[in-house]
């Protein structure tokens, strides 16, 4: 009895560690994000809750972000100039920025 309580507490800590170490980090370098309207400049990126600034930058043509070494499951606090010349706030979910693969 002492054997399987031991066991199982040792598998429990274990799932919790494996579930800790999943969310820290993508094993993509390079994820991307598209604007629903093109946009001339990227002013500010950074993750919302944290306010830490993301590595990111505008592709040509204004239609989407890449960011680099994104941090997984955090929303995205962006900062856009648009064609008309205002600027634009976007909060990014998660849900909408995909790794990229076999690109660049």
């Amino acid at each position: 009895m002492k054997t399987l309580l031991l066991l199982l507490s040792f598998i429990l800590s274990l799932q919790y560690a494996i579930a800790q170490s999943i969310g820290t980090s993508s094993p993509f370098e390079f994820h991307r994000f598209y604007l629903k309207e093109p946009a001339q400049e990227l002013l500010e990126l950074k993750y919302e809750d944290t306010c830490e600034p993301a590595d990111g930058k505008l592709l040509p043509g204004g239609q989407s972000v890449l960011i680099r070494n994104y941090k997984p499951h955090q929303r995205l606090y962006v900062r856009l100039l648009n064609a008309q010349g205002s600027i634009k706030e976007v909060i990014q979910t998660p849900c909408y920025i995909d790794p990229v693969v076999g690109e660049l």
